[in-house]
Parts: structure tokens; C-alpha cells; sequence
């Protein structure tokens, strides 16, 4: 078979990454994750997969780590928000989050996939401490969102620490459901139906 020399070398380990996370979003596949396999579906040569990676677990956190920094170039720039009322702020951000997630799997959930519960203890907390990090700025970056709620008068800035729970249950138990295959429903209604059902809950 005749490899791919085509591409850049940022492009190829790129490619390596992609696909990974792929196979990390297919669980259901039955087929084992190998660094044999990875190089098949993206037409390289083992040997190159091992320039750029010591380890199939390696490899695997490498892309895990590609994947939350996804997440936070997404979902974090608040240059892009700056200039928007607290409405179009929160349907921004929450649309980006509910794109991503489509693509990949909520973060937590790639904790539970066979490949990443035999990585390393060594490797396991440097992904959750960089989970950990991700998850605590995207809930920055939304608390600053709806710090313009407050400002704008359209949220209360006094509710309790109850109540403040079920507002972010709210908004990751709907991103979870949104992701469910058997739930087929529309991206842009469930952004309303969540910032309606945040709205009140600020009353």
C-alpha cells in the first residue's frame, strides 16, 4: 500500500490526534485501539505514528489533551462576547459548547472509555487535572456571562447556593441529553428553551 508523504508532519501527528479521538467517540465499535490500526485509517506508517508518540497511551493522552484545548479556544474567548447582551452571550456560548459535545462525547465521559481507564495513574491525573482546569475556566467564563444578566437587571444576582446548582445542572444535564442519539432534538430550541428555563429561575 502506498503511504501518504503528503502531508506536513504538524499535519500528520494532527491527523493521528483526530483519529484517536475518533475511536475514543465510538465506543460501541468493538475494535481495539492500536497505534496499527490508527495508522491504518489515516494511511501512515507505524513508524511515523512512533516520531511523534513513545506509547499507544502516550498517544492517547496526547489527544485528550488536543480535545479540552479544543474546548477552551471554543468556548472561552470572551473578546467574541464583550459586545453582546447577556441573551446573546449565553446562546453563543451554550451553541459552541452543544457543537463540540456533539462532535466529542462530554470530557467526563472519556474517563470511562477501556483505553483511557488502563492509561497510567501518571497519565490519568494529568488529565484530570487538565479537565479540572478546563472545566473550572469554562465555568468562569459563564459565571462572567451571566454576571451581564445581572447587570443588564434580567438576573438576580441574590439567589442561593440551591438554587445556583440546579442552574448549572441544568445547563450540563441538557448538554448530556442533547448528545443522547435517542433524543433528536434541535440545537437552537433546546439554547432557548435553557436560557427561558434560566431566566426563571433567577425570579
Amino acid at each position: 500500500m502506498n503511504r501518504d508523504t503528503s502531508r506536513e508532519p504538524s499535519e500528520k501527528k494532527e491527523a493521528v490526534l483526530n483519529a484517536v479521538l475518533e475511536h475514543l467517540n465510538s465506543p460501541t465499535s468493538g475494535e481495539k485501539l492500536t497505534i496499527s490500526n490508527i495508522a491504518q485509517k489515516i494511511d501512515i506508517g507505524k513508524s511515523t505514528i512512533y516520531e511523534y508518540f513513545e506509547s499507544k497511551e502516550d498517544m492517547i493522552t496526547s489527544a485528550l489533551m488536543l480535545l479540552m484545548e479544543k474546548y477552551e479556544d471554543a468556548l472561552l474567548d470572551w473578546e467574541t462576547f464583550a459586545g453582546l447582551t447577556f441573551k446573546e452571550a449565553f446562546l453563543t456560548h451554550y451553541r459552541k459548547l452543544l457543537d463540540l459535545s456533539e462532535e466529542n462525547r462530554m470530557l467526563q465521559e472519556f474517563t470511562h472509555h477501556p483505553d483511557v481507564a488502563l492509561l497510567p495513574e501518571h497519565k490519568k491525573k494529568l488529565l484530570m487535572k487538565k479537565m479540572r482546569k478546563t472545566m473550572d475556566a469554562f465555568q468562569a467564563r459563564m459565571m462572567e456571562i451571566f454576571q451581564k444578566g445581572v447587570d443588564e437587571g434580567t438576573l438576580n444576582g441574590s439567589i442561593d447556593q440551591t438554587r445556583r446548582q440546579s442552574i448549572e445542572s441544568l445547563i450540563f444535564g441538557s448538554v448530556f441529553a442533547y448528545c443522547d442519539p435517542f433524543n433528536d432534538w434541535d440545537a437552537q430550541s433546546t439554547a432557548e428553551d435553557v436560557y427561558r428555563c434560566i431566566v426563571k429561575l433567577h425570579r
